[in-house]
Order: C-alpha cells, then structure tokens, then sequence
C-alpha cells in the first residue's frame, strides 16, 4: 500500500498558505477491500482528486478578496455542493441532476451536504464569525449547521481571522485575535433569532454548547420580542434538510425529538425555552452559571 503514495494533507492550521490552500478538504474514506492494486491505485488518485477540489473551494470560501459580500459566499458554497453532486453523479453513471438557477439557501437544500474535514470547517466558520456584526453570511452559518459537525466554541485560524477583521471590520496593523469564537456569541451578538432557533433544534445538533451558553441563550431570549421568537421557531419545522437529519438519527433521540411540543403558539419564547431545558446539561454546573450570570445576591 505504501507504494502507492499518500495523499499530501497537512494539518498546520496556522502554515503560512495561500488563503487556507493547505487545509484539508475532506476526511479520507477507506480504501476498497481488495487485494487489487489497480484497484487500490484508483482509490487513490480519485482521492486525490476529490482533495484538490475541495480545496480549490476551501480556498475561496476564506479568501475575503475572493468572497467579499455575503451574497458571493452563499454562491460559492453552493457552487461547491453542485460541483460535487455532479462528480459523484459521474462516478455512478447517473444523469447529472438538475442544476437549479438560483444560489439562494434555497438552491443548497437541492444538495447533499457537503462532508467537510474538521480542519477545513473551522477555516470557513473563523471567515463567517470572526466579525459577526459587519459580515454574517447567514446562508452558509446555517448550511454548516446542518450537517451537525459545528462546535459551539473553537480556536481560530489565526491567518484567516487577521484577514476577516482587516476586511470587514477595518482592522489595521496588528489585530488582537480572540483565543476563541464562541458560535452563541456570534449569534447574539447579530441578533439572529432563526439561527438560533436552528442551534436548538433538534436538542444535540451542536452537542458541545455548555451551560454557560445555555445561559446566556436564557438571557437573550427572555429580553426579545415574543412574535420574533415564534417567526424564528417556525424556521426548524420547515427545513427539509433539518428533518432528513433527524430521520437518522438514533431511535431514542427522535423519539424524544418528536414527542415536544412543537407549536411555538403565540409566544414563542416558549419554544425556545423547551428546547433550552432539554439540551444536554449537567444542573450543578447549570446552576453555578446562572449565579455567575446574574452576579452576587444584594
């Protein structure tokens, strides 16, 4: 096997690339079981190949010069997800699907989603939050989301977030990186109720959000508009890609998914709270961050 070659990926997040050209695209998938190495060799080079598209992509989504508006990362993502629908098509001898027109969030949802390396991953989430409230491609946030693999909280590529901030936010000279970006900050920090109404449902789907978030999630929905969270709860609920998701999920947890409540009803901040009180949590830990939240009794 070794004569065959390996495929170059490099795992240095923070190497000194052309705008992330060196972050791996996609986790290999195993080679066939057999003892051909015909066979073998042509796992390899449609590997590689694979490798070298989802990179040239990668390499787009972080570059601001390349993607510099929300409208242009949408159409890049989803430029991706038709290239790679159309290739795997190609392998199977199947007609290429229908190709849709437009590359609204609508036209991704005509897509598979898109198995992307975890590396690869963290590089386009620092490009979408590393300034949430001057660039919030919101159509790639929650496509990302639904593939179930974003982690509340991650370090940043430091090249790709030094790159951002001078963009978007007119960062100048030298940029004081945050240690990390936490998913429910940007998403507070924007305001965008439907994304977090997509964080929350179903319970799991971001599996690493602490109590600290839980919090914090308490605190801004108990302060918004109660016809605003029930617009945002309706976004879950009629979100096809969503609910495949579900569909494959264990037994027990969609059960449990779909024994809630699911009307939101005139309030909807009541949804938004049944699903908080159902995420993971430990209630010590719950508890000691809703006193380190609301500060010393008087």
């Amino acid at each position: 096997m070794a004569s065959l070659g390996r495929l170059s990926l490099k795992f240095d997040l923070d190497a000194d690339t052309d705008g992330g050209a060196e972050l791996p695209a996609v986790a290999i998938v195993p080679p066939p079981r057999t003892d051909s190495q015909r066979a073998l060799a042509k796992w390899v080079a449609s590997q590689a190949s694979l490798d070298k598209l989802d990179r040239r992509h990668i390499r787009e989504l972080v570059d601001p010069a390349r993607t510099p508006t929300e409208s242009r990362m949408t159409e890049a993502i989803t430029a991706w997800a038709a290239e790679r629908a159309s290739l795997f098509a190609k392998k199977r001898r199947q007609p290429p699907a229908e190709q849709p027109t437009s590359t609204a969030v609508s036209s991704l949802r005509d897509y598979p989603m898109l198995e992307i390396s975890q590396p690869g991953l963290l590089g386009i989430l620092t490009r979408c939050l590393a300034c949430p409230s001057d660039f919030w491609p919101v159509n790639v946030i929650r496509y990302l989301l639904r593939t179930g693999s974003v982690p509340a909280a991650f370090a940043p590529v430091r090249s790709i977030a030094a790159a951002a901030l001078a963009k978007h936010a007119g960062a100048v000279g030298t940029v004081e990186l945050p240690a990390q970006i936490s998913l429910v900050d940007a998403i507070i920090e924007k305001g965008d109720l439907q994304t977090l109404a997509l964080l929350l449902d179903p319970p799991g789907l971001v599996a690493d959000v602490d109590e600290a978030d839980l919090v914090r999630i308490l605190k801004f929905v108990c302060c918004c508009q109660p016809t605003a969270a029930a617009a945002a709860a309706k976004a879950p609920r009629e979100d096809q890609a969503l609910r495949e998701l579900l569909t494959r999920r264990d037994a027990i947890n969609r059960v449990a998914a779909l024994k809630m409540d699911r009307d939101a009803g005139g309030d909807g901040r009541r949804w938004f709270l049944q699903r908080l009180f159902a995420a993971p949590r430990d209630d010590t830990d719950m508890t000691a961050a809703m006193r380190a939240a609301l500060g010393p009794a008087e």
